[in-house]
């Protein structure tokens, strides 16, 4: 036997209307506002009791090399590859990518560590410093490693149209404040050197094996051809060695901060005021719901 379907009256006497939600949120318009100051309260209390935190900024171009040395710069591009960064105005973003990747690798780091002997620094609340030792042991590299890159960030600047990029470090005690400004100054250098470094140990890999190519052919053309990449090899070399800025080029170094960031603290109470509106209007429907 067939079933025939059968249709209900809809209650909309439960419905709410925008113009009946107004109304609700006015009645209980002082729940509403209770709610709003005490979460504005208490999220300008968690505010203030937030360590304060400064930071330093190095704000950086990329490196350009003066298309008047005579360089075929277009043949040095090729055969150095990323360590080596040739501009003609454009900038070095596939150069700066892989710089600063390497920045937070925990080689670069744990060696920058150990090499500047930051370890008392970032870990000031376990150093003694009149004695100038560990109060109970020395923190493991790892853990080292782990607070110091949560204290980095790199990368184009926000608010930059000429292509420039920044490297912050945020800090959080006052009473190495001068110590900040001179650590990411460093790790901009460290960057240009190790980056100096590999493009001279690629250079010289490649003289080694021209050379070989070259007892091995007695064809003039070819030796010809091999003398000329021997050539740009060494004047790849030439370069590395004589530029500092070799991938960063500093328009601004890091100074001391004397002002703490606090960008933060007014995000905080808008985040307050808003869940205060939130839950005071969520409270008022549901009591209005329960009494009728």
């Amino acid at each position: 036997m067939d079933q025939k379907t059968q249709y209900y009256p809809i209650d909309k006497s439960n419905e709410l209307s925008l113009i009946e939600l107004w109304k609700v949120l006015v009645k209980y318009k002082f729940l509403i506002i209770f709610f709003t100051i005490f979460t504005t309260i208490v999220a300008i209390y968690y505010a203030l009791t937030l360590p304060a935190v400064y930071r330093a900024e190095v704000l950086m171009a990329p490196s350009v090399v003066n298309n008047s040395s005579g360089v075929n710069h277009n043949s040095i591009a090729a055969m150095v590859g990323e360590s080596f960064v040739v501009s003609d105005g454009a900038s070095g973003s596939a150069e700066e990518s892989e710089a600063f990747a390497r920045l937070k690798t925990r080689t670069f780091l744990i060696n920058y560590i150990k090499e500047n002997d930051i370890k008392p620094i970032i870990f000031s609340d376990q150093w003694n410093t009149v004695e100038k030792k560990w109060i109970n042991k020395e923190p493991r590299d790892i853990d080292a490693f782990r607070l110091f890159s949560s204290m980095i960030e790199a990368g184009p600047h926000p608010k930059s149209r000429a292509k420039l990029s920044s490297l912050w470090i945020t800090w959080k005690n006052p009473k190495s404040l001068d110590k900040i400004a001179a650590i990411a100054n460093s790790l901009v250098e460290s960057l240009n050197i190790q980056a100096k470094q590999r493009a001279i140990i690629d250079a010289e890999n490649s003289i080694l094996f021209l050379k070989k190519e070259l007892e091995k052919t007695i064809i003039l053309d070819f030796q010809v051809i091999i003398h000329s990449m021997i050539e740009e090899q060494m004047q790849i070399i030439m370069l590395a060695n004589v530029k500092d800025d070799f991938i960063f080029e500093v328009i601004d170094p890091a100074i001391t901060p004397d002002n703490m960031e606090d960008n933060r603290i007014s995000v905080i109470i808008f985040i307050g005021i808003i869940l205060g509106i939130f839950f005071g209007s969520f409270m008022a429907v549901s009591i209005n719901f329960f009494k009728s």
